[in-house]
């Protein structure tokens, strides 16, 4: 018979220390990966249970045995919780909370009103196979596939685990405990099954702590391509505006250029000294319309350099800028000018005679042309003479007063 006393101080060392290491392991990455807490808790009342364990001469049986490996096997319940969260696969555990009240009322029982070490010690490596069963099926198999490459070696350690709970049941069937002077006494097999239970222990944080690594890792690769992706997103998102054929700005509360895209910086250097014409007039007024909230968006139209440029002006309050998008409507303007014009000759000739309807056109023409002087010549029909039928009236008030209606001129 072998005093265990000094290898279970061994163990609840050895539990302190790897306790220590898991609170290492939460403290860091606890808002990064749910369940680190519960391994903690986990650790913590295992511990608590084997120091419980060590108070077996001086404290009461129910706290050095049935607290004590009650305390054990909670823990190891936390730590299957925890696994679950870790890896976003929790479940109910109802079933495991009526295993531990089992196990604590017959541990209970066997301890008092029917004392049998044997069956104490079944049960409880009856319950320690039964939880780590079900944490090494869940890092084997529940797991989802991509993560079962980091989980595989948990899983391995969480199945020997269940493998020597498994033989100590055996064993304790085959050749119970005898009865002995102390309750540190125990057969030498006992013994060797304590000490492969404290090298399972360390083996498991050690996979433990690998497993958080890897998965660090994997979410660090994992969130860098995320970010070149998010990057390059951008700069193909940016690209458009950047690459647009309009012109398009970017402008702060002062009126200050804060963007330009090359179409603008183009258009800019070509009305240069007067790039500042692009803004809108009313600029500040516009601001305190954005700043009331009145409206997010204003269409303004400029003129500049013989162009008429329309400018949507788009408020971005999450920056506190306006983007003005530009396009040159010139030719847009001209047409509707002209169509304007058909319009007023049209209803003009239903009450006007003809000299009055030519005055009015060339009026209209050189009003679009910005040009003074406009006049009428008809051909004759031997396409040989000019007959002078009207002038403009700036070209009469401003630049010829004589006599020329009707004159005649060889085309020649």
């Amino acid at each position: 018979m072998l005093d265990m006393r000094t290898l279970i101080l061994s163990y609840a060392i050895t539990n302190i220390l790897v306790t220590l290491f898991i609170a290492s392991l939460w403290y860091p990455n606890r808002a990064r990966y749910a369940g680190l807490g519960f391994w903690l808790v986990g650790f913590v009342l295992q511990v608590v249970g084997f120091l419980f364990l060590l108070l077996r001469d001086v404290a009461p049986d129910f706290v050095s045995i049935v607290l004590a490996s009650v305390l054990t096997q909670v823990g190891r319940l936390c730590l299957y919780v925890g696994l679950e969260r870790f890896v976003g696969k929790p479940s109910s555990q109802i079933h495991n909370y009526i295993l531990i009240g089992g196990f604590a009322g017959l541990t209970t029982h066997f301890t008092f009103a029917q004392p049998n070490l044997d069956i104490r010690m079944i049960l409880l490596s009856s319950v320690t196979m039964l939880l780590t069963l079900q944490s090494g099926w869940l890092m084997l198999r529940r797991v989802e596939p991509s993560l079962r490459s980091i989980t595989r070696e948990v899983g391995i350690v969480f199945l020997s685990v269940a493998c020597m709970a498994f033989a100590r049941i055996v064993e304790l069937y085959a050749r119970p405990v005898p009865i002995t002077g102390g309750p540190f006494e125990m057969p030498p097999i006992q013994v060797v099954f304590m000490l492969i239970d404290q090298m399972l222990t360390i083996a498991l944080t050690f996979t433990l702590i690998l497993m958080v690594t890897r998965r660090l890792e994997s979410d660090v690769r994992s969130e860098d391509a995320q970010r070149q992706r998010a990057q390059q997103e951008i700069e193909r998102l940016a690209s458009f505006p950047r690459l647009a054929p309009y012109p398009v700005l970017e402008v702060d509360a002062t009126g200050r250029i804060t963007f330009q895209n090359d179409a603008a910086t183009v258009l800019l250097e070509r009305v240069k000294p007067a790039g500042r014409v692009l803004l809108p007039p009313d600029l500040p007024k516009i601001w305190q319309s954005f700043a009331r909230q009145e409206q997010r968006t204003v269409y303004r139209e400029v003129e500049i350099d013989g162009m008429i440029l329309g400018e949507s002006i788009n408020y971005v309050p999450q920056f506190d800028v306006a983007r003005i998008y530009t396009i040159d409507i010139t030719e847009r303007k001209r047409v509707e000018e002209f169509l304007q014009v058909q319009v007023r000759l049209l209803e003009f000739a239903a009450t006007h005679s003809l000299d009055e309807l030519l005055r009015a056109t060339l009026d209209e023409v050189g009003a679009m042309t910005d040009s003074p002087i406009g006049f009428y010549h008809f051909v004759e029909p031997d396409q040989e003479t000019l007959t002078l039928q009207a002038w403009s009236t700036r070209t009469v008030k401003e630049f010829c007063t004589a006599r020329g209606k009707g004159l005649h001129y060889g085309i020649d």
